[in-house]
């Protein structure tokens, strides 16, 4: 028994030896993903990386314990493709005026917005990095999917400008 006791004594040393390392990884791989991905809650995302981090450097903290934060922030991020949500915010124009908008995040897919008089609409532009203005004729679509994710509408089918998938590399 002892023998065997020692054993599994030196697997978990091993074991935690190369979990670090792959934690460390992961977190560094959510930081990329973060900041690759569309900017919708970026400060919040931006700070659960930036507590990741904190925590790998903490001697008090286990093991067992980086290890569920991790995965934890993982499921969070995963969580954010499967849903739709409708936020209000403040974006800033080309010529620096600030303006109160709905958003709207379609999972990973699209994030629009509109503002509260309905005079402007845009959406994320992937490959440009910045937002685009689109045409007025989807201002009752936003306005529908931003019902439907706050909850006061029912599921519909949505009609909304996305960037077309691009070829993996």
């Amino acid at each position: 028994e002892i023998t065997v006791t020692q054993r599994d004594i030196d697997r978990v040393t091993t074991i935690d030896r190369e979990v670090v390392p792959l934690m460390l990884r992961m977190v560094e791989g959510l930081d990329q993903f973060v900041e690759l991905d569309v900017p919708f809650l970026i400060e919040e995302r931006r700070n659960r990386v930036s507590n990741l981090r904190s925590l790998m450097q903490r001697a008090d903290a286990s093991p067992a314990e980086k290890f569920r934060r991790v995965l934890e922030a993982y499921q969070i991020e995963n969580e954010y493709g499967r849903t739709i949500e409708g936020s209000r915010g403040v974006v800033s124009t080309a010529d620096g005026r600030q303006i109160t908008v709905d958003f709207l995040r379609v999972g990973r897919v699209a994030l629009y917005y509109k503002t509260l008089d309905d005079a402007q609409i845009a959406r994320w532009s992937k490959t440009g990095k910045q937002w685009e203005e689109i045409d007025s004729d989807f201002v009752s679509p936003i306005k529908k999917a931003l019902s439907i994710a706050r909850e006061q509408a029912a599921p519909d089918l949505l009609l909304l400008p996305i960037d077309a998938p691009e070829a993996a590399q």
